[in-house]
């Protein structure tokens, strides 16, 4: 299903993924299934991105290294965002000095896209998504210990350590999918979980938001397109 979604909604369209740790590297690898020699782009921090054995030989891939990374994503039509990476602050509409910030970098809401954004347009009905400040772990694992033991087929992704492209074909129709979702995987959601689980909202994590208004805002994403 995610596969098809992927295909028809970029096959077009100049892709870059935006970080490389875990969810990127996973999210990588299911384009490169849906788009085996389409140029892609890589843009992250860290120059050692390159000698990733995945990537290694792949001559379809552009990279955005160093320091002035983000510089480039506004040439791209698609973002994929990792969760953790800071970008409201390039997002138009920012309240911020000319509403762009000192490099000039403007990006389009529209252009943001997610694992978790495309995930749940599959399969939100199937999700029970889980965040809050503290303890969003403990909550999650808790739920999908009691599905399990009640016999049900369940999936412990998200936040917690399991990016949900790994777990895609995994899903049938009955599995019921437990998501714990940080504050950088919703923040720029525009579809939400069939049920939603927000635990509670403490002034932390602020050094990634304008303010902690900011932080909330991103929080109740999880309930605002249900």
């Amino acid at each position: 299903m995610i596969r098809e979604l992927i295909r028809e909604r970029y096959e077009g369209k100049s892709i870059v993924l935006l970080g490389f740790g875990r969810e990127g590297q996973s999210t990588y690898s299911l384009l490169r299934q849906v788009f085996p020699h389409k140029p892609l782009a890589i843009a992250d921090l860290s120059p050692d991105i390159r000698s990733n054995p995945s990537v290694l030989h792949d001559t379809n891939l552009y990279f955005h290294t160093g320091e002035g990374y983000l510089a480039a994503l506004g040439s791209y039509e698609v973002i994929f965002r990792s969760p953790g990476i800071p970008v409201w602050h390039l997002v138009e509409g920012v309240e911020n000095a000319g509403g762009a910030n000192s490099d000039g970098i403007m990006l389009s809401r529209e252009a943001i896209t997610s694992q978790t954004e495309l995930f749940l347009e599959c399969y939100a009905r199937q999700v029970t998504g889980i965040t809050g400040t503290k303890g969003k772990s403990t909550t999650a694992s808790l739920l999908h210990h009691i599905l399990k033991t009640a016999g049900m087929d369940t999936l412990l992704v998200g936040n917690i350590g399991n990016p949900v492209f790994h777990f895609i074909d995994l899903i049938g129709p009955e599995t019921q999918i437990v998501y714990e979702m940080s504050s950088h995987q919703l923040e720029f959601l525009k579809t939400a979980p069939h049920t939603a689980i927000l635990l509670n909202l403490f002034q932390e994590h602020l050094d990634a938001y304008r303010d902690y208004e900011a932080y909330q805002l991103a929080k109740v994403n999880i309930t605002r397109y249900q």
